[in-house]
């Protein structure tokens, strides 16, 4: 009897949601999940019954806020005391405890039962999902896998990752940094002889950085890297959510910021309407009876938006020109990740990179997860895939 196939998998491990990836026959392909969907939020909830995971636990998050888990990436490897942490807490629906120098616990009640649950637990219970979503459209037990990271991670955060998939049952082949990943998927398809330096801005849910790849004959080599893992769509969601709370308060005389159900159904209409003012002039969500019988409308012009979360888009570009001075070098810039759909990021990085637009080549939501699969192959020893070297480097 053969020998069964050598599986390997691509998880890209996101803030918001998260994507699997799989090469079969040279060709790499994103698993959806039993929605149908190519993407699964990062979500995992407990109820007296149950425990959710994406899209199920979003559903339900204005319902149970102080049970659903969202964004836990942010505090991967943190400590309770961290800055970071104090300030994630001040923006979620659900508790932390902890000891200043020990691991934050999120508080959670399951069954009737309260628990107290790592960042790790929870991370492998999004990974456990992402595992199971490919055996269950593959017909065959996954253990292998590489994981993404952002570049940006240290090592307490990326040692947090590699133990979030022991517990789910992964054998982790390697860490991927996501912009080598969206990199890698770029080059998988292609023969690139000439030298091609490029540009990789990864603007996800929780961070905004960017590699300098050199690129060449398959080879793909990190030069650089910088940005942030404290700044991210969801810190954007969140300064709309402050400024709702405040017009609210001026306008009701009432408090939202101590009932969590709604200020999750804030967060949630704030997520809405960044999304449509990534595609219109000017945007509205109404949002039925969010204290008592007051029903409340946000509405927002694009450059009202604009000037909210400039400061975040300048302070990263600061950085990225003082990191990687002379950009007219890049022949090409790739955006990666949900938040790159917003249009100020672009207006901005096309001035001081003299004109070059980034380029749509790559899918921003599927990208990394596709090179996390094409390096999990490739360690598995698939010889479907020509050969491919990747220099990543870990920034610290």
């Amino acid at each position: 009897m053969p020998k069964p196939k050598r599986v390997a998998i691509g998880i890209d491990l996101g803030t918001s949601k998260c994507c699997v990836a799989v090469v079969q026959d040279g060709r790499v392909e994103i698993i959806e999940n039993e929605r149908g969907n190519k993407t699964t939020p990062s979500y995992v909830a407990f109820t007296d019954t149950e425990r959710l995971v994406g899209e199920e636990a979003r559903n339900q998050a204005t319902l149970n806020p102080t049970n659903t888990c969202y964004a836990i990436k942010r505090i991967m490897g943190c400590r309770y005391g961290d800055p970071c942490v104090r300030k994630f807490e001040k923006n979620v629906g659900f508790q932390l405890q902890g000891k200043t120098f020990g691991n934050p616990q999120v508080c959670v009640k399951y069954k009737n039962k309260h628990q107290k649950l790592t960042a790790e637990q929870l991370t492998a219970m999004l990974l456990t999902k992402m595992k199971e979503t490919a055996e269950r459209h593959l017909g065959c037990k996954v253990t292998d896998a590489v994981l993404s990271v952002p570049a940006s991670f240290g090592s307490a955060q990326r040692q947090a990752t590699m133990d979030a998939g022991e517990i789910a049952g992964i054998n982790v082949l390697a860490l991927i940094n996501e912009p080598t990943a969206a990199a890698v998927a770029y080059t998988a398809n292609r023969t690139v002889t000439t030298e091609e330096e490029i540009l990789v801005v990864d603007f996800g849910g929780g961070k905004l950085e960017a590699s300098h790849i050199r690129v060449k004959n398959r080879c793909v080599t990190v030069r650089s890297v910088c940005g942030s893992v404290t700044l991210g769509g969801f810190d954007i969601d969140n300064l709309l959510v402050e400024y709702f709370l405040k017009e609210f308060e001026q306008k009701h005389k009432v408090n939202l910021s101590a009932k969590p159900k709604a200020v999750v159904r804030l967060q949630i209409a704030c997520e809405k309407l960044k999304r449509n003012l990534s595609l219109l002039p000017d945007a509205s969500v109404v949002i039925e009876n969010l204290s008592g019988d007051i029903d409340y409308t946000i509405a927002m012009t694009r450059d009202k938006f604009n000037s909210i979360y400039g400061n975040i888009i300048d302070y990263f570009l600061a950085a990225l020109q003082k990191r990687m001075p002379a950009m007219e070098r890049f022949a090409r810039v790739l955006f990666v990740g949900g938040s790159t759909r917003l249009p100020l990021l672009e207006e901005r990085l096309t001035k001081i990179c003299k004109g070059n637009s980034p380029a749509k080549c790559v899918n921003a939501d599927e990208a990394v997860a596709c090179g996390a699969a094409v390096q999990a192959a490739l360690l598995a020893g698939d010889n479907s895939l020509q050969e491919l070297e990747v220099n990543d480097v870990v920034p610290y």
